[in-house]
């Protein structure tokens, strides 16, 4: 049984976020915090860079750096957190939402399984009425298989797996569908905010 029930519930796709920048009100509430602060514009520093995507012959390579940069920043909000609130409890991952969930698995698999390729692929958005095309970053190649050699969806002597491999299944497939309207910068923005969030939150 896993440890966290997760909503599999797909995201909303009615608005796309032209600038990945933090509110007034969020810097604001974060203000207290300054190294989790640090952690979040950096994540969307480096997710703005992977939707800009570079530029010259080796773009999929500086993607691909950007893409582990922006993961990285964005779990380190979470390990800051727990520092700067004084509470080791905290932890991104008490929701069923899987967002978190499913950014903190890509950046364990950056770290320590491989690289995943991220490819640029054109998108279709309406601003002021008039169309656009725009090029979006998608990761391509995480499939179930990648997943279930991390240790979260392994058991030990000691610990069941935090996932299993029905729900390392259902990640993949939620992780398609959602990246398929904006890409996968906008994920990492989504994820951002929602930490931001939540922490704030924790000041009022």
């Amino acid at each position: 049984m896993d440890k966290y029930s997760l909503k599999f519930d797909a995201l909303d796709r009615e608005s796309y976020a032209v600038f990945f920048s933090l509110d007034e009100a969020t810097e604001k509430s974060l203000s207290e915090y300054p190294e989790t602060l640090s952690r979040a514009r950096g994540a969307l520093h480096f997710a703005h860079l992977l939707r800009s995507g570079g530029e010259g012959d080796g773009r999929e390579k500086m993607a691909g750096s950007y893409l582990r940069a922006s993961l990285a920043e964005y779990v380190a909000i979470d390990e800051m957190a727990k520092i700067e609130l004084q509470d080791k409890r905290f932890s991104l991952l008490d929701t069923d939402c899987p967002l978190p969930h499913v950014l903190k698995i890509l950046r364990n698999f950056q770290m320590h399984i491989g690289t995943t390729k991220v490819t640029e692929e054109n998108m279709q958005i309406l601003y002021l009425e008039e169309p656009f095309t725009l090029g979006k970053w998608v990761v391509t190649d995480i499939h179930t298989g990648n997943l279930l050699n991390l240790h979260a969806f392994q058991a030990s002597k000691k610990k069941p797996p935090i996932y299993s491999e029905e729900t390392a299944t259902k990640m993949v497939q939620w992780l398609n569908d959602a990246q398929a309207a904006f890409g996968f910068p906008d994920l990492i923005y989504r994820g951002v905010m929602d930490a931001c969030n939540r922490i704030g939150a924790r000041t009022c």
